[in-house]
This record gives C-alpha cells, sequence and structure tokens, in this order.
C-alpha cells in the first residue's frame, strides 16, 4: 500500500541560504579574525621553541672501509681484528636557554625506511615473545646467517653438538633490525675555567632495562620513555628461545644479543659471532635486543626517506655558552648517499618547531580578510545596481 507522506513523496519545503553581499561580507570578516588569530597564536607558541641542527657526517666521511678504528673486535686468531667507528666532535655555541626537558634527536635523510620490502621484513610475533618457529615468510631476506653465508655452515657447540645455518634464526630477525641506527651520542658543556662537564652520555644506559648504568647523576638524560608506551607494554618482549641442552628444546635455533642468551666470557660455541650475539660475518655489529628503546623507536618506519628519531630526553637546563657533542660513528650513512644529523629541541604546546600551520592559519585569514574589503568595496561602489539583480533573480518586488 502506497503511503502519500510529504517524506516519502520528496516534497519536504526546501531551503537555501541567501548569500547576500552583507551576509558574506560577515562572514569572510568572521573568517578571517578567527583565522588570523588562531595563526597568531601558533606561530607565538613556535616561536618559544628553540631548536639547533647540526649535520655530522660530513666532518669524517666514516664508512664501514674508511674509519679511524676507535673499536677492535677479535674474531679470529688467523685474520686481522676488525677495525670499524669513528670519534667525531662536533662544538656548538647555545645562545638562548634551553628548558628542560630538552630533546636529543639523530635524523637521516634519503634512507627509505617506507619500502614495502623493508617494512614488511620483521616479525612482530617473534617480538611479543611467542615462538620463533616459521618466521621465514614475515623477515625475508634476513632471518638468519643461512640467508647470506650459506645455509649449510656448521656451528659447533662445546658439547660437541652441532647445528647448520639453516637452523638459526635471528632474534629479532629481519631486515629492520639489522640496519637499526646505531651511532651514540656525548654530550659536554664547557665551562668557563676550561673545565667539560658531562650532560648527557647516551651509551651509559642498559639495552635490557634502558635504565642508567652508572650513578643517575654523572648524567642528566634519561633513555626510558623515549618508545611508544604501547609498543613498550604490548609488542616488544623479551626474546622467547630454550637453550638447545635442555629438554624440550626443538629447531630452530636462536642467534641473539649476549645479554639475553648467556653471561659475559660464556663461550657456548666455536663461533665468536655467534657466542658474542653479533650477526655472522659482521663483527661488532649486534643483534638488537627487543626491549631496548633504542631499537623500539627505530623498529617504527618513518613516513618519508627525511626522518628524526628521539634519541635522548635531557633533564636539564642547556644555559647558553659552549658545548661540544661527541659521536661515536658507526652507522654508515655513505652507503645509501644519506646524511647524518643531530637535533637538540625543546617543545611548546603545540609539539615541536613547525611554522608550516601557523602560516597556513595566517594566509587564509589575511585572504578572507582581503576578500572582505574587496568585497565591501565593491558593494559600496555597485551596491544598488547589484542589489537590484540580486532581488530580480530572486523574484523579489
Amino acid at each position: 500500500m502506497l503511503t502519500f507522506s510529504t517524506f516519502k513523496q520528496q516534497r519536504l519545503p526546501s531551503w537555501q541560504p541567501l548569500l547576500s553581499p552583507p551576509v558574506m561580507l560577515v562572514w569572510f570578516f568572521i573568517v578571517g579574525v578567527f583565522f588570523l588569530l588562531t595563526g597568531v597564536v601558533l606561530l607565538s607558541a613556535d616561536q618559544q621553541v628553540v631548536e639547533l641542527s647540526f649535520r655530522y657526517d660530513d666532518i669524517k666521511k666514516c664508512t664501514y672501509e674508511n674509519n679511524e678504528g676507535i673499536h677492535e673486535y677479535k674474531y679470529s686468531d688467523d685474520a686481522e681484528p676488525a677495525r670499524q667507528g669513528c670519534l667525531t666532535e662536533v662544538p656548538f655555541h647555545v645562545t638562548k636557554t634551553m628548558k628542560a626537558p630538552v630533546y636529543l634527536y639523530y635524523s637521516l635523510t634519503n634512507f627509505h625506511q617506507h619500502h614495502r620490502t623493508y617494512v614488511k621484513s620483521i616479525s612482530y610475533r617473534q617480538l611479543t615473545g611467542k615462538d620463533s618457529v616459521s618466521v621465514e615468510r614475515e623477515t625475508a631476506p634476513l632471518t638468519g646467517p643461512g640467508d647470506m653465508y650459506g645455509k649449510h655452515q656448521v656451528v659447533k657447540f662445546t658439547d660437541n653438538t652441532t647445528a647448520e645455518f639453516k637452523e638459526f634464526v635471528y632474534a629479532p630477525a629481519g631486515l629492520i633490525p639489522w640496519s637499526m641506527f646505531n651511532d651514540s651520542f656525548t654530550l659536554h658543556r664547557q665551562n668557563e675555567d676550561g673545565e667539560s662537564k658531562l650532560v648527557c652520555d647516551g651509551k651509559d644506559f642498559s639495552k635490557v632495562t634502558n635504565e642508567p648504568l652508572k650513578s643517575p647523576t654523572d648524567s642528566k638524560c634519561r633513555k626510558k620513555g623515549i618508545a611508544d608506551a604501547y609498543d613498550v607494554l604490548h609488542k616488544f618482549k623479551p626474546v622467547h628461545f630454550t637453550p638447545h641442552t635442555e629438554k624440550g628444546f626443538r629447531v630452530p635455533y636462536v642467534w641473539c644479543n649476549t645479554v639475553h642468551r648467556h653471561g659475559e666470557g660464556d663461550n657456548p660455541s666455536h663461533n665468536v659471532f655467534y657466542n658474542h650475539g653479533w650477526y655472522e660475518q659482521e663483527a661488532g655489529h649486534e643483534v638488537p635486543v627487543s626491549t631496548d628503546e633504542d631499537f623500539i623507536v627505530w623498529a617504527r618506519p618513518a613516513s618519508f626517506s627525511t626522518f628524526r628519531k628521539l634519541y635522548r630526553v635531557i633533564e636539564e637546563d642547556l644555559v647558553p655558552g659552549e658545548y661540544i657533542m661527541y659521536i661515536d660513528e658507526l652507522f654508515d650513512s655513505q652507503a645509501h648517499k644519506g646524511q647524518k644529523w643531530f637535533v637538540l629541541s625543546t617543545l611548546s604546546w603545540l609539539g615541536g618547531k613547525s611554522s608550516v600551520l601557523g602560516t597556513v592559519f595566517v594566509s587564509v585569514g589575511a585572504s578572507s580578510l582581503l576578500g572582505a574589503v574587496l568585497l565591501f568595496l565593491a558593494f559600496k561602489r555597485f551596491g544598488d545596481r547589484a542589489e537590484s539583480a540580486f532581488h530580480k533573480l530572486n523574484g523579489s518586488d
């Protein structure tokens, strides 16, 4: 049965705004004032942020092949020790007090963390503490040492058991852990008497607990809390493994950082890379610790090829004066033709330094007010004719 209601028959009364010049003039003025005032507030907040940025990769051009060898790793009686790293000093001047907390970031350019193959090459199931069985599809193309150095290479344990590389899984596995940024930063303030005072030693933190290794009074910065709280609580747990000597062990063998697997000085195998928690044939290149907040920060891929990531939070004011940043360079940015920077920044209620949003609001507000002025002048000059045409168009007498 048909219902002849005005709603169902689409006979409801229609309405449309009458956009007369006076009404539009008022709206242009309101929008202009709102956007202009909001933009001024945003730019004012941005001016409160103090930010300093310094490039350092171009100072010594440190690479895996061209370096000072500040770190020496003995991995074979027959081979020369592997030497890596450069110690780079960056002196700089602070002209305006940076109120605590001061955020220390590292920044990379031309590093495509958003590449699909790279983004997919990590196992969050493994990182949440689940078994490392069958993570190959998630972590390809770098699941274990067998992916790069032959699946049938043999590791001999001290209990005389053996295992082939194909039976090992890095924990954590994948390209994201393997490519983790591993430069470290130490900040000193130069006093007027020539003495150097430690402000922040970025290396002085546990990779397991993220707490300071020395007395908290020695360094005025923190590492705990730099990663997203949800990631720390739910997505990154200690690596799960069963030692191959215990009942219930099943393949794969877990190849992970020393701090997770066995104590210092313990040599469970004849493979020095496995014993130290290094990637195979990469002396000194440690497999990341899954609970290390530096790794957790790195494991959240950036959307663009130029990005910055939080390194430490300095919990004392940086007063005007001379400072030196000592950088232990291990990360080779020349390989991907990129740059390395460090950034010191305070925050406002709006966040870090960025004038883009405030500038956009001011531009829209100024454009709207300019439109209001032009509309007013046009209405002032052609008002009678415009109003007459307007009423004629709308059928008014």
